[in-house]
C-alpha cells in the first residue's frame, strides 16, 4: 500500500533524526529514482534509519532498491553494498561448469513430483517399402515403444559457513557462496548420472550403454579401436556435429599423443578431430577392464530437473559466531533413451 504524504513526511523526519541529514527529502528521492541509478553514499545509514522507522514496505520504492533494503534489513544493519548480481545466472553457470553432461545432454525441467516417464522407441532405423499399384504394402513390424522412468533423487551440497562481516564487506561474497554450494550439487549429480548409484535407482548412462569395442591391450588404446567405436553405432547418431566422445582429461591427452611408426601425431590425420571431445571428470581412467571412452549422440541422455536448485541461508544455527550457513538442494534424475538402437556405445579396456 502506498503511504500518504503525511506518512512519508514522518518517515523523512525520523530518517533525519538518525542520519543528521537535513536534506533527507533528496535521500528518499534517490531511492525513488528509476532502476539503475546508484545508491546514495550514506545508504547504510539510510537502512538503519528505515529499520528504526519500521519501514515495512508502505513507501513506493522502485523494485531494485526495495530488494536491497530487504536484504540489508534481514541481517545486520552495519553497512552493505548494492549487489546487482543475478543469483539465478550464478546457479545456472555453476551447473554448467561442473556437470559435463549438462553441456551436451537434453535437460528438461518439470514440477511433477517423484518421477517422470521418458518415452523411448527403437523405430529410428526402420525403412518404408515400395508400394506397387494393386499390390498390398509389405507389413512392417511395429517399433518397440517403451518408457524410461526418471526417478527423482535429492542431491545436497552440505553446509558452507560464511561470516556476516565478509558478506557485507564484499559485493562478491554472496554470489561466491551461491556458486560454491551449487557446484557441490552439480558434481555429485555428474558422478551419479555418469556412473550410477543403485541405492537411489540411478543407472548412470555409462553402464546403460552397450560395450561395442574392447581394446587389445589392458593399458593402451589404438586409433583404429577408437574409429571402430565410431562405426559401431548407427550413422545417424555417429555423424560429426551430432556425436561426441566423452572421457577424462588424462584419457584425452593420451589420445592426442597417439603417433604412427614415424613418430608423427595422428590425432588429426586419422580424423579424430572431426568430433567433439567432452571432458568428464567422473569417467573411468584407462585401466584393465575399465570403460574410459563413450561415443554417440548425447542428446539421447535426458536430465530431468524437478524444479530449480533450492538455495537456503540459515542464520540461526551459527549466530553465536556471527556466521550464516549456505546450502543448496537439487532434485534431479537422468535416463538414457535407448530402446535398442544404441545411440551411445562404449570402449572397454582388455582385462
Amino acid at each position: 500500500m502506498v503511504a500518504s504524504m503525511r506518512e512519508r513526511q514522518e518517515v523523512r523526519d525520523r530518517i533525519a533524526d538518525i542520519t543528521g541529514d537535513t536534506g533527507t527529502g533528496s535521500i528518499l528521492g534517490n531511492l525513488m529514482k528509476p532502476s539503475g541509478r546508484p545508491a546514495p553514499a550514506n545508504f547504510s545509514k539510510l537502512a538503519t534509519a528505515a529499520k528504526a522507522a519500521n519501514w515495512a514496505g508502505d513507501v513506493d520504492l522502485c523494485p531494485d532498491y526495495r530488494q536491497v533494503r530487504n536484504d540489508l534489513l534481514a541481517g545486520s544493519d552495519q553497512g552493505g553494498y548494492l549487489q546487482s548480481v543475478l543469483i539465478q545466472d550464478t546457479v545456472e553457470q555453476a551447473l554448467l561448469d561442473n556437470t559435463s553432461l549438462r553441456s551436451i545432454c537434453t535437460v528438461v525441467r518439470t514440477w511433477l513430483a517423484q518421477s517422470l516417464g521418458v518415452p523411448t522407441m527403437n523405430g529410428a532405423l526402420k525403412e518404408g517399402s515400395i508400394v506397387q499399384i494393386g499390390q498390398p504394402a509389405a507389413n512392417q513390424a511395429d517399433p518397440v515403444v517403451g518408457r524410461a522412468n526418471a526417478v527423482m533423487t535429492a542431491f545436497g551440497s552440505g553446509q558452507l559457513a560464511l561470516s556476516r562481516a565478509f558478506q557485507q564487506d564484499s559485493p562478491l561474497a554472496v554470489p561466491a557462496a551461491v556458486y560454491a554450494v551449487t557446484s557441490r550439487v552439480a558434481r555429485i549429480q555428474n558422478r551419479t548420472f555418469t556412473l550410477g548409484e543403485s541405492s537411489v535407482q540411478q543407472a548412470g548412462f555409462l553402464y546403460a550403454a552397450p560395450v561395442k569395442v574392447t581394446t587389445g591391450s589392458p593399458g593402451s588404446i589404438a586409433a583404429d579401436e577408437i574409429l571402430s567405436l565410431v562405426g559401431s553405432i548407427p550413422s545417424m547418431y555417429a555423424k560429426p556435429g551430432v556425436a561426441s566422445f566423452m572421457c577424462t582429461l588424462n584419457t584425452y591427452l593420451v589420445i592426442r599423443q597417439l603417433k604412427n611408426g614415424l613418430a608423427d601425431y595422428i590425432f588429426r590425420s586419422s580424423g579424430l578431430d572431426e568430433w567433439r571431445w567432452t571432458i568428464n571428470q567422473h569417467m573411468p581412467e584407462i585401466a584393465a577392464g575399465s570403460v574410459p571412452i563413450a561415443f554417440g549422440d548425447f542428446s539421447k541422455v535426458t536430465i530431468v530437473d524437478f524444479g530449480p536448485i533450492m538455495l537456503q541461508k540459515l542464520g540461526e544455527m551459527r549466530a553465536e559466531r556471527d556466521e550464516d550457513l549456505w546450502q543448496a538442494i537439487g532434485h534431479s534424475a537422468c535416463v538414457l533413451r535407448d530402446a535398442g538402437t544404441h545411440p551411445i556405445a562404449t570402449l572397454q579396456m582388455h582385462a
